[in-house]
């Protein structure tokens, strides 16, 4: 076979750098996209974004940005499509963890569930009418969506475990910041829930090969995120 002219070494290094240029062409493309969605993010995890319809705003715009890189790109497009999918999903956790909405209340977490898994579904829809195959995304929305929801601590402990077995690279912090956002729960509760999600996780990885997710959402935190299980995957 022709793979056998090349040493296995000099293969690697061939798709080593073939893949680099692919991501710097993807970054190319992106980067201006983001840019003119900027504006549109910055409602993300607000009160503005639970009071009216600013995602509305936030979906014409990427259609349009997603129109005009259908006419760019031609055999690369459902993956360059797809890559935009998870960059804009990891803003927008991003943009929600930095806990600038107060959910109060049973009633304004369920607004907030309501709204983020509609999000989610509309997102999904528009990428999967543009090309993207990036289904798992949808996913990880709805999961932190239940999590706003629940109101039982057990059932806020379960919820996390499933995106934390799913997803290992989500983070103490992650956890943290998402349980901040209920801020009806006391800190004993929060201590509560993130030192078990901790320990079941710990417990149930299995070390074998995962999705990145939470490693690409920084968090504000006084120290570097510690991964629950292993940032690896």
């Amino acid at each position: 076979m022709e793979s056998h002219l090349f040493p296995e070494n000099v293969r690697e290094n061939c798709l080593r750098g073939l893949t680099e240029m692919k991501q710097s062409a993807h970054t190319y493309l992106l980067t201006p996209v983001h840019k003119i969605l900027k504006p549109h993010y910055q409602k993300v995890g607000t009160s503005d974004w639970l009071k009216k319809n600013t995602f509305e705003k936030l979906l014409n715009s990427t259609e349009d940005e997603l129109q005009e890189l259908q006419g760019s790109t031609q055999s690369c497009h459902q993956e360059l499509i797809g890559q935009l999918q998870q960059e804009m999903t990891v803003e927008y956790v991003r943009r929600l963890l930095k806990g600038e909405v107060k959910l109060r209340d049973k009633d304004r977490q369920l607004k907030a569930y309501e709204t983020v898994q509609e999000n989610a579904e509309r997102l999904h829809k528009l990428f999967a009418r543009m090309g993207s195959k990036q289904d798992w995304l949808k996913e990880i929305l709805t999961k932190i969506a239940e999590v706003l929801k629940l109101q039982d601590i057990p059932a806020i402990q379960m919820q996390i475990v499933s995106l934390g077995s799913a997803y290992p690279d989500l983070s103490e912090e992650h956890v943290s910041a998402l349980l901040k956002l209920k801020t009806n729960l006391s800190q004993a509760d929060m201590n509560t829930i993130t030192s078990t999600v901790l320990d079941t996780l710990k417990e149930s990885y299995t070390g074998g090969e995962t999705r990145r997710f939470f490693s690409n959402v920084v968090v504000m935190s006084p120290s570097f995120p510690t991964c629950i299980t292993s940032c690896s995957g």
